[in-house]
């Protein structure tokens, strides 16, 4: 017998029902809002086009996508004074980074990265630095 699917108890917005706005995100981030938003600011920067998508998870909750047309650029999964971004780089974006300015911290996140058949998935939290993280979703854009 299956075990019934049991959300994340971190959650933001655990609630179906609820779907948050651009206000509950900067509450539920708390802190952290202020990393999340330098890093949109600049892959906004980077694709004006860009847009924003939340989906519901039966284990997460309510989520997050940046969007380039119809490609993910990353992944905001929000917690409660916290979040998980998560992006997935192909080889072309993780060679860019490599030989970038970023690329002792690029060295330093390879060994704990998943490996999927397309691409390498990286992980940051609020406390991630900004710039690492906009060096990613740049890398991810452009390749």
């Amino acid at each position: 017998m299956k075990k019934p699917i049991q959300i994340d108890p971190t959650a933001a917005f655990p609630n179906q029902a609820a779907r948050p706005g651009e206000d509950d995100l900067a509450r539920a981030l708390g802190p952290t809002h202020e990393a999340f938003a330098q890093i949109q600011r600049a892959a906004r920067a980077d694709a004006p086009a860009a847009t924003w998508d939340w989906r519901y998870s039966a284990r997460s909750g309510w989520y997050g996508m940046l969007m380039l047309k119809k490609r993910r650029l990353f992944y905001l999964i929000p917690r409660a004074g916290d979040f998980r971004l998560a992006i997935i780089l192909g080889g072309k974006a993780q060679d860019a980074l490599r030989h970038g300015p970023q690329a002792p911290a690029v060295e330093a996140l390879l060994p704990q990265a998943k490996r999927y058949p397309e691409g390498i998935a990286f992980e940051f939290s609020g406390q991630s630095a900004p710039a690492l993280v906009s060096a990613f979703v740049a890398a991810k854009m452009a390749h």
